[in-house]
């Protein structure tokens, strides 16, 4: 079976270059042939939105010993992606810069000094800033 494909035009509209305008969709699973892998669109995400999903998506627990593993810091924030909406970010961004700065947050707070080490830990591995407005 063939992966599917997503094409700006459909080939015969006079676009000059069809290969270059299709988006590769998925590539079959080697050993489950009725799955396909699926990329998700482009995001671009904010210091905080980064910092947001890594503190407070569920599921996302950053260790001390990973925030200097840019592996591992990467796979959680997959994995936090794959639990968050685009509402969920923002609100996790908000909390995230709320708890950087000390301010209350909910019942169990993350300390002030694993927000700080988690916020370098973005800016070092992502190369984007955490901002404390935002």
């Amino acid at each position: 079976m063939m992966p599917a494909t997503l094409a700006e035009r459909p080939a015969g509209q006079g676009a000059p270059s069809v290969p270059a305008r299709i988006d590769q969709f998925g590539s079959p699973h080697p050993n489950e042939p009725l799955r396909v892998g699926v990329r998700p669109a482009d995001l671009f995400l904010s210091g905080a939105e980064l910092l947001g999903v890594l503190a407070f998506s569920p599921g996302v627990n950053v260790l001390d010993d990973e925030m200097d593993d840019a592996e591992a810091l990467l796979a959680h924030v997959r994995l936090g992606l794959l639990f968050s909406t685009p509402d969920g970010m923002d609100a996790y961004a908000r909390l995230a810069l709320r708890a950087l700065r000390g301010e209350p947050v909910g019942p169990n707070p993350p300390p002030v000094v694993y927000m700080r080490r988690l916020a370098a830990a973005v800016s070092r591995t992502f190369g984007v800033s955490v901002e404390a407005g935002r």
